[in-house]
């Protein structure tokens, strides 16, 4: 009876500690080009979010989930310019950041692919369709979204 008692107590201090300890915190970082994207006709303009407001509705559901888990997801957005650097801007996200929505042209996606390489960041492609990238152009840490 005793050591029943005892070991109730136990396992309840364990279950505290765990849940007293700091959450784990993931990081998803958003890299895209500022401005909105052409289309064939005005109807179809994408919002200027487009992208970004499924993110963060998905960032706000996994942490109401996460705090059963212990687990804090957090989101960054970059917005590239025309003349920025791609490369540079994918590794200040891979700093805090292990995933990455990348809504880039292909080459742009192969060049943070290639630069991420060794890093363990994931890239999730967002907005490229062409096939070349599932193909010869394949890379290990790039997973598509969109259909070919």
């Amino acid at each position: 009876m005793i050591r029943g008692l005892i070991g109730a107590i136990g396992l309840c201090a364990v279950a505290t500690h765990a849940l007293a300890a700091d959450p784990l915190e993931i990081g998803i970082g958003y890299l895209r080009h500022a401005g909105i994207k052409a289309t064939l006709s005005l109807v179809e303009q994408p919002a200027d979010n487009d992208g970004v407001a499924g993110a963060l509705l998905a960032i706000e559901d996994n942490n109401t989930t996460g705090k059963f888990l212990n687990q804090h997801f957090t989101f960054t957005e970059v917005k590239l310019k025309e003349n920025d650097d791609v490369a540079a801007a994918a590794n200040s996200l891979a700093d805090h950041d292990g995933f990455i929505i990348a809504d880039l042209p292909a080459d742009e996606l192969l060049k943070v692919a290639d630069t991420l390489r060794d890093r363990g960041t994931v890239l999730f492609d967002a907005g490229s369709i062409d096939d070349r990238l599932r193909e010869q152009d394949c890379r290990a840490n790039v997973i598509h979204v969109a259909p070919t």
